[in-house]
C-alpha cells in the first residue's frame, strides 16, 4: 500500500499496521516531541530528529507537525529606537494592525442589521515591505515616524500552527513501525538523539504507543503482582500454611519458561498481549500443582508417607491433569496460529499459554514432588534443631537455679 500511495501525485497516505491493542485511531506508533521557546530553533532540531528517525531500520512514514506555512512579513521593533521616538511595543503594533487590519470606528444599522465600520490605510499593499515600512506612528508630541525607523521588517515564513505543551512550543515528529517491535525502532532512535548537542531550554521526549504500552505495562505487572499475592493469601487459608502454597506457586515459574521459550520459537514479541497471558497462567498451570498436592494430603490422611502419597498421587493424577492441559492447549491453537482476520493481535497470548502449559504439565510431576520432599525435610530439620535449642536453654537453666 506504501507503495501504490507514492504513485499518486498530491496524496498524502500513511499506513499504521496493527500490531497490538494500545494506541489505535490511525495514531502512529512513533512520537518524538521537541519542545523549547524558540520555533525556528525547534524546526531545525525537527529536522534532525526527523533524519535520525529516517535513517533508523524499521521506521516508516516518517513525518513532522512542523510545516512551512505561508509567505509573511515580519516587524520586529527595535526597543531603544522606539523609546527615543517616545513610543512602546503596544503602541508601535498598534498602529500598524490599525493600518493594514484596520480598526473598527462604528456600527452601521440598517432595518435590523449591523454592519462594522472598519477604517483602514487606504491603497495599501500589505505584501510589499517597503509599503508596510512606510506606515506612519505618531507619538503622544504629535510627531510621526516611518515604521522602518522604528522596526526591522523582513520576509519570512510563518508556521501554520504553533502547537504548545506545559506552555512550550512543541514539535512533534511522528514514524510508523515495519518488521521490527516498536521498543527496538525507539530504543536505536533515542541511542542516536542523545548525540545531538541541544541548546539549553529545550527537551526531546517520546510518546505515541510507546508512552502508552509503558503506562500499560507498569498497570498489568502491578496487576500480575497483586494476583500472586492473593492467590498465595487463599492458599494459606485453604491449606493452613505458609510454605505448602509456595510449592503449590511453584507452577508459575515453571510455565515462564515454556511462555518465554514459545515467544522465542515463534518469533512473538513481549507484548500487551502476552503479558495478559501471563498473568492468565497464573491461575491456569496452578491447577496441575493444586491437584497434586490437594490428592497427596487426602493420602496422607489415610495413613501413608510424604514419599509414598507423592508417587501415588503422580500416578492417579497423571490422567486428569494431561486431559485438562490437553483440551486447553488445542483449545488456544487457531488464536495462536491467527487464522481469522485480526486475530495476529491475540496470538502472542495464545502462544503464552500453549507453552506455559507444555512446560509446566511436564516439569509440574517432576519438580512439585522433589520441592515438596525437600521442604518436609527442612521443616524436620529446623523442628529437631528448634527441639535442641530448647532442651540445651532447659538444661542450662536448671543448671543455673
Amino acid at each position: 500500500v506504501r507503495g501504490w500511495g507514492g504513485s499518486i501525485p498530491g496524496a498524502k497516505l500513511s499506513v499504521v499496521e496493527t500490531g497490538s491493542l494500545v494506541g489505535g485511531g490511525g495514531q502512529a506508533p512513533i512520537n518524538v516531541n521537541i519542545s523549547g521557546p524558540d520555533q525556528e530553533q525547534l524546526a531545525a532540531i525537527a529536522r534532525e530528529v526527523q533524519r535520525i528517525v529516517r535513517e533508523t531500520p524499521g521506521a516508516v512514514d516518517v513525518d513532522s507537525t512542523w510545516k512551512e506555512g505561508r509567505p509573511e512579513i515580519r516587524v520586529e521593533v527595535d526597543r531603544l529606537r522606539a523609546a527615543d521616538a517616545g513610543l512602546s511595543a503596544a503602541e508601535i503594533a498598534q498602529a500598524a494592525r490599525a493600518a493594514i487590519d484596520g480598526e473598527v470606528a462604528g456600527v452601521f444599522r440598517e432595518a435590523d442589521k449591523e454592519y462594522d465600520i472598519r477604517v483602514r490605510l487606504q491603497g495599501l499593499d500589505e505584501r510589499d515591505p517597503q509599503e508596510v515600512g512606510d506606515i506612519l506612528v505618531t507619538n503622544a508630541r504629535n510627531v510621526s515616524y516611518r515604521l522602518n525607523q522604528l522596526a526591522d521588517i523582513r520576509l519570512g515564513v510563518g508556521p501554520t500552527e504553533v502547537r504548545r505543551e506545559d506552555r512550550q512550543r512543541l514539535v512533534t515528529v511522528t514514524a510508523g513501525v515495519a518488521g521490527r517491535p516498536v521498543g527496538d525502532v525507539v530504543r536505536d532512535i533515542q541511542a542516536r538523539a542523545q548525540g545531538l548537542a541541544l541548546p539549553k531550554g529545550y527537551r526531546i521526549s517520546y510518546g505515541g504507543e510507546v508512552e502508552r504500552m509503558g503506562d500499560t505495562f507498569r498497570d498489568f505487572a502491578f496487576a500480575l503482582v497483586l494476583s500472586i499475592v492473593l492467590v498465595y493469601m487463599v492458599l494459606v487459608m485453604l491449606y493452613e500454611s505458609y510454605l505448602t502454597p509456595v510449592i503449590r506457586m511453584l507452577s508459575l515459574p515453571l510455565g515462564m519458561i515454556g511462555a518465554l521459550l514459545g515467544l522465542l520459537i515463534t518469533g512473538k514479541t513481549f507484548n500487551l498481549m502476552s503479558l495478559m497471558g501471563i498473568i492468565m497462567l497464573d491461575g491456569l498451570v496452578a491447577k496441575n500443582g493444586t491437584l497434586l498436592i490437594d490428592y497427596t494430603h487426602t493420602l496422607m490422611s489415610r495413613g501413608l508417607g510424604l514419599r509414598e502419597a507423592l508417587v501415588e498421587a503422580g500416578v492417579t493424577r497423571l490422567r486428569p491433569i494431561l486431559m485438562t492441559s490437553m483440551a486447553m492447549i488445542f483449545g488456544m491453537l487457531p488464536t495462536a496460529l491467527a487464522m481469522s482476520e485480526g486475530s495476529e493481535v491475540r496470538s502472542g497470548m495464545a502462544v503464552v499459554l500453549i507453552g506455559g502449559l507444555i512446560t509446566s504439565t511436564a516439569m509440574t510431576l517432576l519438580v512439585i514432588p522433589v520441592a515438596y520432599t525437600l521442604v518436609d525435610d527442612f521443616r524436620k530439620w529446623a523442628a529437631a534443631r528448634f527441639s535442641a535449642l530448647s532442651n540445651a536453654f532447659r538444661i542450662r537453666k536448671g543448671e543455673a537455679l
